[in-house]
């Protein structure tokens, strides 16, 4: 609890770029598109191969599978994530890491943006 609260204040004053411990982002729940929400619920990824779920540890595609290792908080909706993916059909030899950008919030939504352009989103707390 103390932790959230160091943090907001470290957001209030304008602080440079820090790292979460705990390596989770400041929510609770699970977001997704459609079929992510989907996915998160049943566990199946049916037919529709666009399921995005995020969580505050963790980024899953219908083809890989990300924990996060480390967390920068830019600004108060704003975070740089560095994970490690791991792949469908590919054992932990193939395991790579990769970064993304996650801004917004849990009423709104969250938008995933790539170092390459590519962004999900938005993605919805799933019911």
């Amino acid at each position: 609890m103390i932790r959230h609260g160091v943090l907001t204040v470290l957001l209030m004053l304008g602080a440079a770029p820090i790292a979460l411990s705990g390596e989770k982002l400041p929510f609770a729940g699970t977001f997704g598109n459609e079929a992510g929400c989907r996915l998160a619920g049943t566990g199946n990824y049916g037919e529709d191969d666009g399921a995005r779920v995020l969580t505050s540890e963790s980024y899953e595609t219908m083809v890989s599978s990300c924990t996060f290792d480390k967390i920068e908080t830019l600004a108060k909706d704003r975070f740089r994530v560095s994970m490690t993916c791991a792949w469908e059909g590919e054992g932990p030899e193939s395991n790579t890491p990769d970064t993304i950008e996650v801004r917004g919030d849990p009423q709104g939504g969250f938008l995933v943006e790539f170092a390459d352009g590519n962004a999900w989103g938005p993605l919805k707390k799933c019911q």
